[in-house]
């Protein structure tokens, strides 16, 4: 039996088009025919993982902005009962201070999630190019900025990993580094 380089399909042996895609049959060995078709079920099953990864960018996005807190400081009252933390929250102007790095670490995730995507569905083309393996490479640099930026430009994220949903934040990460390992599973240098 040999197999479609175009869509995968298996054909007889005497076959010149493939009944499934039209296309005209190349003589090549099944091996090289299973290389390809491994290539692009990995391309396949990285740009869904590629996807997933950035709808968890969404969701963790979302959940930190919405953790900023209301867009107006309302000054504690003598009958509010807070819980100081360090030296806690003394002024209005340390409060936006902090809120807007807050909201500055959320868009920088957000900026390199979406680079990421975006890179990643570039390499949905170029993978089997002579650059792919680079492309692969500057995926995981920018799929792991993400959330090392945020926690740089906002160190107090590291303590949401206390909590169950803390760890959600680290998810698409790794996912993303499946993706890659994907991703380069179908470029020439790893064929």
């Amino acid at each position: 039996m040999k197999y479609c380089t175009k869509c995968g399909n298996e054909l007889h042996d005497e076959a010149v088009i493939c009944p499934k895609c039209g296309c005209p049959v190349e003589v090549g060995t099944k091996d090289s025919v299973t290389k390809q078709s491994l290539a692009k079920s990995a391309i396949k099953t990285a740009n869904i993982l590629n996807i997933v990864a950035l709808l968890l960018n969404i969701v963790v996005i979302a959940f930190l902005v919405r953790g900023a807190g209301p867009d107006t400081y309302t000054p504690p009252s003598d009958a509010d009962i807070t819980i100081v933390v360090g030296d806690g929250m003394a002024d209005e102007e340390e409060w936006r201070a902090d809120r807007t790095r807050y909201l500055t670490a959320c868009g920088a995730w957000g900026f390199f999630a979406a680079t990421t995507f975006i890179l990643g569905m570039v390499l949905n083309k170029q993978v089997s190019t002579s650059k792919g393996a680079k492309i692969v490479y500057l995926y995981i640099v920018l799929a792991i900025a993400a959330p090392v930026s945020a926690n740089i430009i906002f160190p107090e994220f590291m303590g949401l990993l206390l909590c169950g949903i803390g760890l959600l934040m680290f998810a698409p990460l790794i996912i993303q580094i499946i993706a890659a390992t994907k991703y380069m599973k179908a470029t020439p240098s790893h064929g």
